[in-house]
Order: C-alpha cells, then sequence, then structure tokens
C-alpha cells in the first residue's frame, strides 16, 4: 500500500483489527488493510488518535454502526 497515494483520500478496506493500545497517552489502532481499489497488497496501518478524538471517533463510530444495521436490515425486505 502506498501511504501517499497521488489522490486523496486514500480509501482502504479494513480486514481486520489487529491491535488497540494506549501509546504515550494517545490510542493507537493497528489495522490490516487494503487500497479499496485493490490496487496492492494488503499491510498495516498504524492510526493514532489523542484522547478526546479517540471518544468522538468512539461516538461516531457506534452511530454508524447503528445505520449501517438499519440499511442493512432495510436492504433485505
Amino acid at each position: 500500500m502506498n501511504p501517499f497515494p497521488s489522490y486523496a483520500p486514500l480509501t482502504i478496506d479494513a480486514q481486520q483489527i489487529d491491535k488497540i493500545e494506549a501509546v504515550g497517552g494517545e490510542v493507537e489502532v493497528t489495522l490490516t488493510a487494503m487500497p479499496r481499489d485493490g490496487d496492492g497488497p494488503s499491510g498495516q496501518v498504524r492510526i493514532r488518535f489523542d484522547l478526546e478524538g479517540t471518544r468522538e471517533l468512539a461516538a461516531r463510530l457506534t452511530a454508524a454502526i447503528v445505520t449501517a444495521g438499519v440499511q442493512l436490515k432495510s436492504r433485505q425486505r
């Protein structure tokens, strides 16, 4: 995966969450991912969030998960 693509934003498909840990007062998430367009191999990606950013992310992820679940249910009808 090219971490500096010539286009932005880089969209990845996370294949698995490898590790989540506290590092120096920040939250670090390590994922195995591959580029969305499938052009390239999978690899590990590390993302760090400050504590406040992590709290906001957790709330937004929860809301997105609920929304995605509702969308899937409505498609299955």
